[in-house]
């Protein structure tokens, strides 16, 4: 087997970027989030280890230039990613430390999404258990090819840690709303039908919090319409409602309500309800008359878009219908990367522990003797926005 080369890249004359090969030879290139990603996969295949720490000026080079706010948390998640493959020399912690001098004062948003990957990757390095045979048999009884290769692609990815079977993820927030997904492998995409595949260290038990209708209760919050906050105050059926104001049953009324904050088009909604998408929506609207205020003013604003956390984005004349659904989704990504930190924090110094998140959902180890933990973790969750209280629902998962 053929010894790995070390490739460094440090900061030259005038603030240039050399790669350095075994310290000898220079070569220059530009850096970007995409080159630098490609230049991993290349190396790699070349049997070659990218070191992008020599140097800490080289840090401050890749926040200095051509990085803004939203453009640095790409920054970090590249050297997260790298940092997973081994190949950085320092831990993700001392990477932050080192990046925060360097990122301004208006950087919570970056600070935020930097605290959330580390609360992430510091539960996952124990990684999540999985049953071998159960995962066999789910990919058997899978029912698309999609369902299939996703749990394939967990199948292959999976490690033998003693008795147990292991899979590390990787999660990002590299999406237009900052929401995270996780890849390589995706976890996010098994089938309730098959979350038995996940079993929990010995003597702990698997619980997950996920947010109720926490795009709607954003809904509410921005938009102060009286029916949605009037619902969520006083704990009414939001899909009922719905569903009776377009004379639909319940579950119809469900899929307008998320398919209309998700920006579905009238023939989308029309292929999911097989009724006249546009009459849908217009009727909607018309029952939601503080939502579809809201939507009218940020569509004719023409100004930047901001979420609770201050995430920013900007729509043409094209793509203006957006920007509702990308105020709704970003403010709750910010909700719940918020729940991330809080939590993980709570569980510092227990036993229990996250153990991965899907959506709107976190997923606990919780040890069988620190139950008092699922009330705190409740209580961690739950908050209120102008009396609009965002709630969670609790499952306990059934394992073999």
């Amino acid at each position: 087997m053929s010894r790995k080369k070390k490739i460094s890249l440090v900061i030259g004359d005038n603030d240039s970027v050399l790669i350095s090969t075994n310290g000898k030879t220079y070569e220059e290139i530009e850096i970007s989030y995409d080159s630098v990603l490609q230049l991993s996969e290349i190396l790699a295949k070349q049997n070659v280890t990218l070191n992008i720490c020599d140097s800490f000026r080289t840090l401050m080079y890749l926040v200095k230039n051509g990085f803004s706010i939203k453009n640095n948390i790409n920054c970090v998640d590249v050297l997260l990613h790298l940092h997973g493959q081994g190949q950085l020399d320092y831990e993700p912690e001392q990477l932050v430390l080192k990046l925060y001098p360097y990122v301004g004062n208006e950087s919570s948003l970056y600070n935020d999404e930097v605290k959330t990957l580390l609360c992430l990757a510091e539960s996952l390095n124990l990684g999540i258990q999985i049953d071998k045979k159960l995962l066999e048999e789910a990919v058997k009884d899978s029912l698309t090819p999609q369902e299939s290769g996703n749990l394939q692609n967990i199948l292959k990815s999976l490690e033998r840690l003693s008795c147990t079977y292991i899979v590390r993820t990787e999660y990002t927030t590299l999406t237009s709303t900052g929401r995270i997904y996780s890849r390589n492998p995706n976890i996010q995409n098994v089938p309730r039908k098959f979350q038995n595949i996940f079993t929990p260290p010995h003597n702990h038990d698997i619980i997950s919090l996920d947010y109720s209708q926490i795009e709607l209760r954003m809904a509410a919050y921005f938009s102060e319409d009286d029916v949605l906050c009037n619902a969520f105050k006083s704990n009414q059926d939001i899909h009922q409602i719905t569903a009776d104001a377009l004379g639909v049953d319940r579950d119809i009324g469900k899929t307008i309500n998320f398919a209309i904050l998700y920006g579905a088009s009238p023939k989308a909604i029309e292929q999911h309800v097989n009724k006249d998408g546009k009459k849908i929506i217009d009727s909607f609207f018309s029952f939601y008359k503080g939502l579809a205020e809201l939507k009218r003013g940020l569509e004719r604003s023409g100004s930047a878009i901001r979420s609770l956390n201050g995430r920013v984005a900007e729509f043409s004349e094209k793509e203006k219908y957006k920007a509702l659904n990308f105020l709704i989704q970003s403010s709750a990504a910010d909700v719940f990367k918020r729940a991330i930190r809080e939590t993980h924090e709570l569980l510092r110094n227990y036993r229990s522990r996250m153990a991965f998140v899907v959506h709107d959902e976190i997923v606990f180890y919780i040890h069988k003797e620190e139950g008092v933990l699922i009330d705190k973790l409740i209580d961690t969750m739950e908050f209120e926005y102008d009396g609009i209280c965002m709630s969670v629902n609790f499952n306990k998962w059934e394992c073999k």
